[in-house]
């Protein structure tokens, strides 16, 4: 298999891939590729790296990621001056990767297990292995099991291209014959899984 590990441009203060340009001198200085470009290469999946920050949100949409090709949050951590603690850490970490889901991602790589040559991000065993203990999948629930909602919006985009009617058809059939636990509220434009 063939890929590229990269970041978004948002991810070093680009709001999107704008060229290389003269960057002020506190500014970070690096251009990433446009991770959406990578969607029509050979790579067969995508590896995008984001790390818990107040910009988050901004690295996935300013990556364009379509689903065409499968999508691995291949790195992802916390930063110790971002985070007093390495429960708070772990706790950004996790809404990292319920964030994703949002965006079509099927997996995710923690960085860093054990390292001491990058003191300024928690490992997952710091502090007595707190960020592992809230992160492992036998403590945390599988992603599916944490998505309860979705946006109509960004469910339609995800879907194969067809009508948003047809789809919406197909969601209350499958919701009529017991195939999925399923509600769409069209006042609050979402789609609710599971039973209150």
């Amino acid at each position: 298999m063939v890929s590229a590990s990269l970041f978004s441009p948002n991810a070093v203060g680009h709001d999107d891939f704008d060229g290389v340009k003269t960057r002020p001198p506190d500014a970070d200085d690096r251009y990433p590729l446009r991770p959406g470009s990578l969607i029509s290469s050979l790579a067969d999946y995508i590896d995008l790296h984001v790390y818990s920050s107040d910009h988050t949100r901004a690295e996935f949409d300013g990556a364009e990621l379509t689903q065409v090709k499968p999508l691995l949050l291949g790195e992802t951590g916390a930063f110790k001056n971002n985070y007093p603690n390495a429960s708070s850490a772990g706790r950004a970490v996790q809404n990292v990767m319920i964030e994703n889901v949002n965006y079509g991602f099927t997996g995710w790589g923690i960085w860093t297990w054990d390292t001491i040559e990058q003191l300024s991000l928690w490992t997952l065993v710091d502090n007595n292995n707190t960020m592992n203990n809230i992160l492992a999948p036998s403590v945390w629930p599988f992603m599916s099991q944490v998505y309860q909602t979705i946006e109509l919006k960004r469910f339609v985009d995800l879907a194969p291209p067809m009508n948003k009617h047809r789809l919406e058809k197909i969601i209350v059939n499958a919701a009529r014959h017991n195939d999925v636990q399923v509600r769409i509220e069209h006042k609050s434009k979402i789609l609710t899984f599971g039973t209150d």
